[in-house]
């Protein structure tokens, strides 16, 4: 086994170690294990974006009641609000944790105009799980009048990505006209880790926002009849960012054709796929990208061509993809990813690459640009005949479908 496979096994495991614990342990354990947080490999921290020529002294900010922590993985909610942070629109994440004592703690700069706030609050509220009552709504609005007052704020937009926050930001609304905005970027239900009074919010939220995003046409149909106004607002791709294809020397010890994949390993991911292609064609090397959300990867890490780099920092993402012979999407098909647009794909079309992907329905109208998979020997199937493409108008139409999907 060469070194640097020892080295990217050696991280992967260390950062599955943090994740279990991040995951398992009450907040004063968490607390006190920080020293050892720090020391563990992980991703440089997301790249400031550079600020641009943008609208000065826009007209109203932004508070964002979040699905994600900010640093885990730049994704939708960390494109769009940079880009707003960048237009001149101050922008408020709140953690998806909270603090000790009575009030909030002080503003932390996460990208240029862009700054995570978080609340305080008691160790057994969860954000995946727990529904608000009216004496944490209050405390909270307290908190909100403060950062108001502090920071000159006047119209607002309240952009709220998962329902647990759904009755403070329509408290903010009744309080101070506040606009609320939901971006329904997921089908909450699909998650194994979302519990019955976080999901009861979510039709509410629909019924009263002033505005309902919706990433999905399985998600814009759900709540299209409840809202007062819906828009379908699909994902898309960095283009630029992937354009400039990295320099960065990555898995230089592989040799032969390189597959590779980037995001969540979690329940959706089909372990299978992977296992199967790796097995019928050793020759191949297949490189995963992504933390282990839970699942067991037991399977494939026996397997010495497949490669589990874990978490990769974002900036990263281009010189990895450049090195990719053929991507894939080796998703399960249920009620989570029918209401999936993944963003991946349009990362991995940036750079024209041939693409295998589960039979999603976001990817149907795609699929001429594609090489769907229902199965996993259908998968091989298609990783072979994407490795023998040799069609560069097929090349360049990927790149011009990412191009005419961007952030």
């Amino acid at each position: 086994m060469t070194f640097q496979r020892l080295r990217r096994r050696a991280i992967y495991r260390l950062q599955n170690l943090e994740f279990a614990l991040r995951r398992g342990l009450p907040r004063p354990v968490m607390r006190a294990l920080k020293s050892f947080y720090r020391w563990l490999p992980r991703p440089p921290g997301l790249p400031a974006l550079a600020p641009t020529s943008g609208e000065k002294g826009a007209a109203y900010a932004l508070v964002c009641f979040p699905i994600i922590t900010w640093e885990f993985r730049f994704q939708r909610p960390q494109q769009l609000l940079t880009r707003f942070g960048q237009a001149g629109h101050p922008v408020f994440y709140l953690r998806t944790d909270f603090c000790d004592g009575p009030n909030a703690e002080p503003l932390q700069p996460l990208a240029p105009n862009v700054f995570g706030l978080r609340l305080p609050g008691p160790n057994q509220l969860d954000i995946y799980t727990s529904a608000l009552n009216r004496e944490q709504i209050d405390a909270w609005l307290d908190e909100l009048e403060a950062l108001r007052q502090s920071q000159q704020l006047h119209a607002v937009v309240c952009l709220v990505q998962l329902p647990f926050w759904g009755p403070l930001a329509l408290a903010a609304r009744e309080r101070w006209g506040w606009r609320v905005v939901y971006d329904c970027l997921d089908e909450h239900t699909g998650f194994d880790t979302n519990g019955p009074a976080m999901l009861s919010q979510e039709q509410p939220l629909i019924a009263a926002s002033d505005l309902v995003l919706t990433t999905a046409r399985v998600l814009y149909e759900k709540c299209a009849p409840a809202a007062r106004r819906c828009l379908l607002l699909p994902n898309a791709a960095d283009f630029e960012q992937f354009q400039r294809a990295g320099q960065a020397a990555v898995l230089t010890d592989l040799t032969g054709p390189i597959i590779g994949y980037f995001g969540a390993l979690a329940d959706w991911f089909d372990t299978e796929f992977v296992r199967q292609a790796a097995t019928v064609h050793p020759e191949w090397q297949i490189v995963l990208i992504g933390a282990n959300a839970g699942i067991d990867l037991r399977g494939l890490e026996r397997l010495p061509n497949i490669h589990l780099l874990g978490e990769q920092p974002y900036k990263l993402l281009p010189s990895y993809l450049q090195r990719f012979d053929a991507a894939v999407i080796p998703f399960k098909v249920n009620t989570l990813t029918r209401a999936t647009n993944p963003v991946k794909l349009y990362e991995y079309l940036s750079l024209g690459k041939p693409v295998v992907a589960a039979d999603l329905p976001e990817l149907e109208p795609h699929q001429g640009l594609l090489y769907p998979a229902s199965t996993a020997a259908e998968f091989v199937q298609q990783l072979e005949h994407a490795l023998a493409e040799r069609d560069p108008a097929r090349t360049a139409a990927r790149v011009q479908l990412a191009q005419r999907n961007t952030w």
